[in-house]
């Protein structure tokens, strides 16, 4: 299941199991329409999460904490960075809003957090073409 970086519930759970892609908030409805199906109880938790540069920038699939923020920004999602004081431009961590579950086991007296939308991945650099898009453009015309 693949996070994508978009404000608020847009695809619900099924929509998001069908196409194996979310945001915290569809992914947190499907995993908690799972689990329900399954008789375990679930709540929501929303709150803002500081992640540290090296994480947003995995989890965003992103070059960059930076390009990361401003991925987060352009979707309209709440953000906060600290700046790296030594350099003064980095970004360090990233705040911003963010929603999971919580599930309780019928054998549990406490409650388990559980994101099914925060993942590492690693960022892979697009291919370079021989050809601008501007000789492309010119040779199909």
């Amino acid at each position: 299941m693949d996070y994508e970086h978009y404000l608020g519930v847009m695809a619900g759970p099924n929509w998001t199991l069908l196409q194996g892609a979310g945001n915290s908030y569809d992914q947190a409805l499907l995993l908690s329409s799972l689990l329900r199906e399954s008789g375990i109880e679930t709540r929501y938790v929303y709150s803002k999460i500081e992640v540290s540069a090296d994480d947003v920038a995995k989890w965003l699939r992103s070059e960059n904490a930076t390009q990361a923020a401003n991925f987060l920004a352009s979707s309209r999602i709440s953000t906060t960075c600290r700046i790296d004081g030594y350099s003064g431009d980095v970004v360090s961590v990233l705040k911003n809003e963010h929603i999971w579950i919580e599930a309780k086991l019928p054998s549990e007296s406490n409650w388990i957090p559980l994101d099914p939308s925060f993942k590492r991945y690693e960022y892979v650099a697009g291919l370079e073409s021989p050809l601008s898009l501007t000789s492309t453009s010119n040779l199909l015309n």
